[in-house]
């Protein structure tokens, strides 16, 4: 359909591979600040809901940090 666009984003992709799919696709890149990370992998107890380990672990780690927290989950139920 020549009235489709296609945008694909990502701050991790391989953006070559994926412009060669899409047949020769133009790459747009913009440049961006980075800044340190620590990653804290905190599994879920057998004995505990997955919502009440996930607040559990999020409470750990703001007493933990001064900075910020991010939360990644293993999909959309889980994030609901």
């Amino acid at each position: 359909r020549p009235d489709l666009r296609v945008v694909v984003m990502s701050a991790t992709l391989a953006a070559a591979p994926v412009a060669a799919l899409l047949g020769g696709a133009a790459v747009v890149t913009a440049a961006g600040r980075t800044f340190p990370v620590t990653t804290a992998y905190r599994p879920p107890r057998a004995d505990e809901p997955l919502p009440a380990s996930v607040a559990r672990g999020v409470r750990e780690a703001l007493a933990a940090t001064a900075g910020d927290v991010l939360v990644f989950l293993p999909g959309a139920g889980e994030i609901q």
